[in-house]
């Protein structure tokens, strides 16, 4: 479960989280803004799929989710083996990734079974609650019985 407030773009269904790849081999979720994004797009556009894209009436791309273009970086930055479940050179894409992505943000990454977190300026708050099952978010549950596991750090 995911919500994400929309600051950059228009409220539209087609910018709900989780976004996916175009194989649905990597899912993520993201809490922040991208500013260059733009700029990422026009890198990325010729050799990915964009889903988010609103066009006008002319066909002209109005608006895309930050969201994306951060998923198609992350794609081009990891190593062919990395979405199938090989952890070697994942941790050098991600930092990659964070390094041409200008903003603040706080992202998780699902790719098979594994769920990746990383962020810069946001924070990502890892707890867990009596039924044992472990949560991550941007800010921790005020009132509610939860044990904190982890403050991800910036460059983690």
């Amino acid at each position: 479960f995911h919500h994400r407030y929309p600051t950059s773009t228009p409220n539209f269904p087609a910018f709900n989280h989780p976004i996916s790849n175009e194989d649905g081999g990597i899912m993520l979720i993201h809490n922040g803004h991208i500013s260059n994004a733009p700029e990422l797009f026009s890198k990325l556009g010729d050799t990915h799929q964009f889903e988010t894209i609103i066009g006008d009436e002319k066909g002209k791309r109005r608006d895309i989710t930050d969201s994306e273009v951060i998923i198609h970086l992350l794609e081009d930055n990891l190593p062919p083996q990395a979405v199938s479940g090989a952890f070697e050179g994942v941790v050098d894409a991600f930092k990659a990734t964070a390094d041409g992505l200008e903003g603040t943000f706080a992202i998780a990454v699902m790719m098979g079974e594994v769920i990746y977190l990383f962020k810069k300026s946001n924070p990502i708050v890892v707890y867990s609650d009596p039924e044992g099952n472990l949560w991550f978010s941007s800010v921790f549950p005020i009132g509610k019985d939860y044990t904190e596991i982890a403050v991800v750090v910036d460059g983690e």
